[in-house]
């Protein structure tokens, strides 16, 4: 599985949100050359009452920065990449609540965030990316990859934070922006 963390700064932001830290981008299964399959299940439509209990912590960490109807982007979410993880949760009614509090509990886990400042990396910090990298690989133990980009200055920012999960015996890729 693949995950991502992105920054808020990866795409213009066209709502008032300013949150500090990572957010959530996305977690999907994906195939060992990178690739990675989607719109799995057609007949799995997205049911946004299935995580109304999940709300809070949905606005809070997995936005979307750039459209302003978020349950249309939970469900494109869901449709994309959820229902390609429902063989990880067998003959549960729940796939959609699953899918959405198993991306939630993998970034409490993941606190890149947590992980950067405990070793004095911070958002005025000047510091490497190989840095950074061993700082975020202190506190996981799996692979991880780091981006970058640039700000309107020029200056060279942290984008994401990208790492691969093992749930079972499939690799998934989890990624915070």
């Amino acid at each position: 599985m693949r995950a991502e963390l992105l920054q808020s700064s990866r795409q213009p932001v066209t709502r008032a949100y300013h949150p500090q830290g990572f957010l959530l981008h996305g977690l999907w299964p994906e195939f060992l050359n990178g690739s990675w399959p989607q719109y799995c299940d057609p007949a799995a439509p997205f049911n946004m009452t299935s995580v109304q209990d999940l709300l809070p912590e949905l606005h809070t960490y997995w936005p979307s920065l750039v459209a302003a109807d978020q349950a249309a982007f939970w469900e494109h979410e869901w449709t994309r990449h959820g229902t390609c993880m429902e063989p990880f949760f067998g003959g549960s009614e729940a796939k959609e609540h699953d899918y959405f509090r198993l991306v939630l509990t993998l970034r409490e886990h993941f606190d890149a965030w947590a992980m950067l400042q405990a070793q004095g990396i911070g958002p005025a910090s000047t510091t490497t990316w190989l840095q950074v990298k061993k700082a975020l690989e202190t506190g996981w133990p799996a692979k991880i990859e780091v981006g970058c980009n640039f700000d309107k200055k020029g200056t060279r920012q942290l984008l994401e934070v990208l790492t691969d999960c093992v749930l079972g015996a499939t690799r998934a890729h989890a990624s915070l922006t």
